[in-house]
């Protein structure tokens, strides 16, 4: 599946939780275990509490058509303005968001951004085995 938004602005079918509002909301596939771990490892490192997430199939409700079609494919990232990004272009503006702006700098270069994507895209081919490998959750014992 292509990347279909970059930076963009969509029409929201239905009120946006008051929650969401002023944060960046990450929208995760909530059947993925490696999309969940890998949220936490954001949240965990937002010591200014910038971010919200929530499984895109909860938001349904409200998210817009564009961003339903294409969640079960890649994760959105939605800015407290309203714009929303998807896959690798999601993952560049995370990082921005993150305080990484030289990271994201570069990662959104256009000769590199194919490579974002096409890097972006093996990793959601390929959670349920990275799921074993990367984001671990600590053994209890």
């Amino acid at each position: 599946m292509s990347e279909i938004l970059r930076r963009v602005s969509l029409k929201e079918r239905g009120d946006l939780p008051v929650e969401f509002r002023d944060r960046w909301l990450i929208l995760w596939d909530g059947d993925c275990d490696f999309c969940r771990r890998s949220v936490q490892f954001v949240l965990r490192g937002d010591r200014k509490k910038r971010f919200a997430e929530s499984p895109a199939q909860y938001c349904e409700a409200w998210l817009p058509e564009a961003v339903i079609r294409a969640s079960p494919y890649q994760f959105h990232l939605r800015s407290p303005e309203g714009l929303y990004w998807g896959g690798g272009a999601a993952v560049t503006k995370l990082l921005d968001a993150m305080d990484f702006p030289l990271l994201h700098w570069f990662l959104d270069l256009g000769p590199v951004r194919p490579i974002v994507a096409a890097g972006y895209h093996w990793c959601a081919r390929h959670r349920m085995w990275l799921s074993r490998w990367v984001f671990r959750e600590k053994q209890q014992g």
